[in-house]
């Protein structure tokens, strides 16, 4: 099995308590931070930790760590990640955020950026000079425009999320 870095929340001050409960688990591998425990461990790990750490608030999966000082370079990132490895195509995800001696202080823009990037990675784009595509195909597009090109008029339609059934 392949080795995740994995995140154990804790409230501040229980750091230790959830280091040694994961030292009671076998998990020796871990570093202590405010607020957290990191550990590398396999995927059975994340619902063993789950199951048995009694401080811990959660365990989350570290999928990347990068630094991006714009947004830009923030969509990018987030847009680089393997997310297809952890969600479905049809998954429904929150974002949360925090943010901490950052550049990136606008909270909700980013948590925009970041869900924009990974259903953007999941984009179907269309162009077609069929202006009835929509019906055709079964489902609204998610944006649409009207191309001109002298006498050529065609269609543009972006589906954003789960990838269309194609038929």
């Amino acid at each position: 099995m392949a080795k995740l870095e994995l995140i154990a929340t804790a409230a501040f001050g229980l750091e230790a308590v959830v280091a040694r409960e994961l030292k009671q688990l076998g998990y020796t591998n871990f570093k202590m931070e405010n607020g957290k425990v990191t550990f590398v461990a396999n995927e059975r790990a994340i619902c063993h930790t789950n199951l048995w750490l009694r401080s811990a608030d959660r365990i989350l999966l570290k999928v990347g760590e990068f630094k991006a000082t714009s947004f830009e370079e923030l969509f990018q990132q987030i847009k680089a990640l393997a997310w297809s490895d952890w969600l479905p195509e049809d998954a429904c995800f929150p974002v949360v955020g925090k943010s901490i001696n950052s550049k990136l202080f606008s909270i909700s823009d980013c948590q925009a950026i970041v869900k924009k990037a990974i259903i953007e990675k999941w984009s179907v784009y269309i162009l077609t000079a069929n202006k009835n595509f929509e019906k055709c195909f079964g489902r609204a597009a998610d944006r649409k425009r009207k191309l001109y090109s002298g006498r050529l008029k065609c269609y543009f339609y972006q589906y954003q999320g789960s990838r269309p059934n194609w038929r």
